[in-house]
């Protein structure tokens, strides 16, 4: 566990920044637009807590963190998205409630990042996390997730299923039956020209290296079941200079033995 940060202009060389006031995993970042810190970092695990907290970065420095309305998690998903019209916000989406060890299936918006509104369960959504979240275009913009698991119960289950909602209260079932099965730790990313495009994760017993590609998030293409010389989970994966960018995580089921490569592809 970390509190690096390191920027790159071409995902080739990479130069550190002012580290993290926090050592963290399963949390989220986002991009969040109209405001004066350009990324925000949501929740999250240090090794013995979950947290609520929402801390900007402006590029150079960091701000105390801000506990939020929202319950401690990680392994949740964050997006913006501009729900009806009402311009954007933060969304952050389900996870692992640590202190349970069980699933979440609420959901939570912001448009200023300090005050939070949500919380009711998602219907019909499962609880889950180690999902994959994007805004994709299918008609109008909408919110997905793909995949994740639930421990709830000492019992995990991993799911092969595809959701999507226009409000982040109702949630419309699209498929139940990914090719790819059941998955989490994955990732996905929204190519900007009406294609997704997921990459890796693991099924609780197999970790992936594949790479697959939709333009409705129901009917998946294979792409290769080789993307790197390694099988990989919980990475990051981003569009950046017109190219797919694959970067770390882990390659073993136990996160003992992170990744520090970086992988592109137009």
């Amino acid at each position: 566990m970390s509190d690096d940060v390191f920027s790159s202009p071409d995902g080739r060389t990479w130069n550190t920044k002012n580290r993290m006031p926090f050592k963290r995993y399963g949390h989220t970042t986002v991009e969040f637009p109209g405001q004066d810190s350009f990324l925000w970092v949501l929740g999250g695990h240090d090794g013995t807590n979950a947290f609520n907290s929402v801390i900007q970065f402006n590029g150079d420095s960091w701000n105390a963190p801000q506990g939020s309305e929202f319950p401690p998690r990680y392994l949740h998903t964050s997006v913006v998205f501009d729900e009806g019209g009402k311009g954007d916000q933060m969304w952050v989406i389900g996870g692992i409630d640590a202190s349970k060890s069980e699933a979440l299936d609420d959901v939570w918006h912001s448009p200023t990042g300090t005050s939070w509104q949500g919380g009711v369960p998602a219907k019909p959504f499962p609880k889950r996390g180690g999902h994959a979240s994007v805004v994709f275009k299918l008609g109008v913009d909408r919110m997905l997730v793909i995949g994740g698991f639930d421990p709830s119960g000492g019992t995990t289950v991993v799911y092969k299923d595809v959701w999507s909602s226009l409000d982040g209260s109702d949630w419309q079932l699209m498929t139940d039956t990914l090719p790819f099965g059941g998955r989490y730790g994955h990732s996905l990313v929204d190519d900007g020209a009406g294609k997704l495009w997921l990459f890796g994760g693991t099924d609780g017993s197999r970790v992936y290296n594949d790479l697959w590609t939709s333009d409705d998030a129901v009917n998946w293409s294979l792409v290769s079941d080789y993307v790197t010389d390694v099988d990989r989970h919980g990475h990051s994966h981003t569009m950046f200079l017109g190219r797919q960018w694959g970067i770390g995580g882990f390659s073993k089921l136990v996160t003992d033995n992170p990744l520090s490569d970086v992988w592109f592809s137009p």
